[in-house]
């Protein structure tokens, strides 16, 4: 895919996991629904496969070093989708920020990659939550729903 290159000229795809009712749900501290979006900067003229599964395709910033408004606009459109889409639990959804620091959607990824080096458990390390601690609250909200459902 063909990067649109911003007005910093950096190639950035942008992602921010957005966590459904997470106060109540007990994913996050309380008030957080977001977390921290990474910033990739593939190595290459387009973040291809080798950009994405290969050591030293991309450089992937988290926190990503966007503006304050940038992140707003970002997180509340994830979580907006999210709870759209009828999703539970947690869900990861990518951006681009064209020139003007618009955000686009690119995707609304359901089952995101989770290794100790995805994205997801990198946000969640950026908001203070380590990789184990993540994956126990994921199942543990996991069964919690699907308990719910069948009630």
């Amino acid at each position: 895919m063909n990067m649109i290159r911003s007005a910093k000229n950096q190639i950035a795809e942008l992602t921010a996991a957005a966590y459904r009712a997470a106060v109540q749900e007990g994913l996050l501290p309380e008030g957080v629904e977001t977390v921290p979006a990474v910033e990739i900067i593939p190595q290459n003229a387009y973040f291809d496969y080798e950009s994405k599964y290969q050591k030293g395709g991309a450089v992937e910033i988290c926190p990503a070093p966007i503006t304050d408004d940038e992140w707003k606009q970002v997180g509340q459109a994830a979580l907006k989708l999210h709870k759209a889409l009828g999703l539970s639990v947690y869900s990861r959804t990518d951006f681009i920020l064209d020139e003007e620091g618009r955000a686009w959607c690119l995707e609304v990824n359901t089952l995101p990659g989770m290794t100790p080096t995805s994205l997801v458990p990198q946000e969640a390390a950026a908001a203070g939550m380590d990789y184990d601690t993540l994956c126990e609250k994921i199942a543990e909200e996991s069964l919690r729903v699907r308990k719910a459902e069948r009630l």
